[in-house]
């Protein structure tokens, strides 16, 4: 049986799924291998040391270097 414990995560899991796929709120976009990729910045640096510092510093559209494929970054950031 599942705790509520573990259904308050899922439904968050869920919810946090469903910004990733409306860019309506997002904030910051990313250009992955000619796509344009859309998400949060305050989700993501909470979730990425990475992300934070490029936020501290990079305004706007933030490029993502060619060796990473639209698809491997859009796994990327369902995981985070």
């Amino acid at each position: 049986k599942e705790t509520v414990g573990e259904k308050a995560l899922r439904a968050l899991q869920t919810d946090l799924g469903k910004l990733l796929e409306d860019p309506a709120l997002a904030d910051v976009t990313f250009a992955v291998g000619g796509q344009r990729i859309s998400a949060h910045r305050i989700i993501l640096a909470a979730r990425s040391e990475h992300f934070k510092a490029r936020f501290e510093w990079e305004q706007g559209e933030v490029a993502i270097g060619e060796e990473v494929s639209a698809g491997a970054f859009r796994v990327l950031m369902r995981y985070l």
